[in-house]
């Protein structure tokens, strides 16, 4: 069963390109990620 063991939830910024690849390496089986990206206009410390 897909997920039978838990979930992981995952919100990283659009311009994040490796953050949801490095997640489906870690996590063990069982356990699922599902992403979802929030729109970044500019990659500075105050827009983080």
């Amino acid at each position: 069963m897909y997920g039978w063991r838990n979930r992981v939830g995952l919100i990283v910024p659009s311009s994040n390109t490796t953050m949801e690849s490095e997640f489906w390496e870690l996590v063990p089986e069982g356990v699922t990620t599902h992403t979802s990206r929030i729109r970044l206009v500019e990659v500075t410390p105050k827009a983080l």
